[in-house]
């Protein structure tokens, strides 16, 4: 099972997310300093931040959207 997970994850972290710019979040990575929260957060997350990888978003979208779903069935 923990193998399952694993591997669904690092496939999720190759797929990149649809509508972004890659080269923009190169040249804020870079401009950033090497001590950064943003570069400690992408070492933690195994590259998935400076991709923009799906699961990089996290479960905010979900909620998101689930909140849209909601309020616009009411």
């Amino acid at each position: 099972m923990t193998l399952g997970i694993i591997a669904v994850y690092r496939m999720g972290v190759a797929i990149p997310t649809p509508g972004v710019a890659f080269e923009n979040v190169e040249l804020c990575a870079n401009t950033a300093s090497s001590n950064s929260a943003f570069q400690i957060l992408n070492m933690f997350s195994g590259g998935a931040l400076l991709q923009l990888s799906v699961f990089a978003l996290g479960i905010m979208p979900y909620i998101t959207a689930s909140i849209m779903v909601r309020c616009c069935a009411c």
